[in-house]
């Protein structure tokens, strides 16, 4: 049984407007909502005006679709019921920005990153910055703990790492070989000068020439 039920009698576009906004605003809180059409409205309806006249709808049958609007219509007595389950699109996880420690002063730290890897200093407050360089980001605080940093390590999927792996192998911080590893790909390591780890590898979807 749907949460809300809408009777509407009337044929103008006021009306018509009022209920599907009504039906939206409650759809988009998660109710099921379903509408049940008399006369002026049904007539409407049936006669694919819903959408039209007056002289021109504030809302159109293709914006109605973008809002996920399912149609379906059930005969009833009464009249004809039109139940529209309006679904909230489910979020998407669209990034992720690692917090990791300065190990020292926040300026060293960024002097680091930018001078010797390549990231360029997106946003800085005091006491903490962002860090970007494509699609890889992440947020330096001040800090010194080294049980932290000694226990934080990220693998970055990169396009070219042997060409990443020229450019980095002369930086000042501990890089390990390119080699292949037991779980069958090549990678290398480079921790930096606050003791975080980051594993380099060729990402799966590049092509190969």
């Amino acid at each position: 049984m749907a949460d809300l039920m809408i009777l509407a009698h009337g044929a103008s576009w006021e009306m018509r407007f009022q209920v599907s906004a009504l039906a939206a605003s409650a759809a988009a809180a998660g109710e099921e909502v379903g509408v049940a059409l008399f006369f002026g409205s049904l007539a409407a309806w049936v006669e694919g005006r819903w959408d039209a006249l007056d002289p021109a709808p504030p809302v159109t049958a293709e914006r109605l679709e973008r809002l996920a609007v399912a149609h379906d219509r059930h005969r009833g007595a009464g009249g004809e019921l039109l139940r529209g389950r309006f679904n909230r699109m489910k979020p998407k996880l669209l990034e992720i920005v690692p917090l990791i420690p300065s190990g020292g002063s926040l300026a060293t730290a960024l002097a680091f990153y930018t001078e010797h890897m390549g990231f360029a200093v997106v946003w800085q407050s005091e006491g903490m910055a962002g860090i970007r360089r494509d699609g890889i980001a992440f947020n330096i605080v001040t800090n010194d703990n080294q049980a932290w940093a000694d226990n934080a390590s990220f693998s970055i999927g990169v396009s070219d790492l042997e060409a990443l792996y020229q450019e980095y192998r002369e930086v000042p911080a501990r890089v390990g070989p390119l080699e292949p590893k037991p779980w069958g790909r090549r990678e290398f390591h480079l921790i930096v000068p606050s003791g975080v780890c980051l594993q380099f590898y060729e990402h799966e979807g590049v092509k190969k020439a």
